[in-house]
């Protein structure tokens, strides 16, 4: 008696897992029929082109309500020739000794870059330190571009920047002025 229910037991098992493995089955090719019917998507589509620029930046503003000129160097790399990384760095170019510098990480999306002249919009993520200590810095910006050669772009445009401390004067719009090498094609 004892053999018959093990038996029957183990006979319902194989049963139940050939059951769930041939359900696994007809699952598993429904999904195959599925993905091939999705096709692939992503923000990025083809074959991603990386280039490296590096440039000169200058901003005119008012700073403790003093005139100030800041220069600056850029570097990074762009990706399809519209999204940028980089890093830049702004110090006083005039001798007013109470102005701050400041630097960060900044990110970029250009529009229609290979035209002659074209839009570009950015942000600068960063800190600074001035006469009254360390702060964090965002500067958001836009500037008309124009490609002078395919390894030579001049811009100009503005930037306003937002600060957590008040004390370092960085609170006016800017006049932004560059150039940058690289190589766009």
């Amino acid at each position: 008696m004892k053999k018959k229910i093990i038996l029957s037991i183990v006979s319902i098992l194989f049963v139940l897992n050939g059951v769930t493995l041939y359900a696994d089955q007809d699952v598993n090719a429904d999904d195959a029929v599925e993905k091939e019917n999705i096709k692939h998507q992503s923000l990025l589509k083809g074959r991603i082109k990386r280039n490296f620029f590096a440039g000169l930046v200058s901003k005119s503003t008012k700073i403790y309500g003093d005139y100030a000129l800041l220069m600056g160097g850029e570097f990074g790399v762009t990706f399809n020739n519209t999204f940028s990384v980089g890093a830049v760095g702004y110090g006083k170019a005039n001798m007013n000794p109470g102005l701050p510098g400041y630097g960060g990480v900044t990110l970029g999306y250009a529009i229609a870059p290979n035209r002659l002249v074209h839009l570009k919009f950015g942000a600068l993520f960063g800190a600074g330190s001035g006469c009254g200590g360390v702060f964090f810095i965002f500067e958001p910006e836009i500037k008309l571009e124009l490609n002078l050669t395919r390894a030579v772009r001049i811009g100009c445009g503005i930037s306003r920047p937002f600060t957590d401390k008040k004390w370092n004067g960085l609170k006016n719009l800017s006049l932004v002025f560059g150039i940058w090498f690289g190589r766009w094609i």
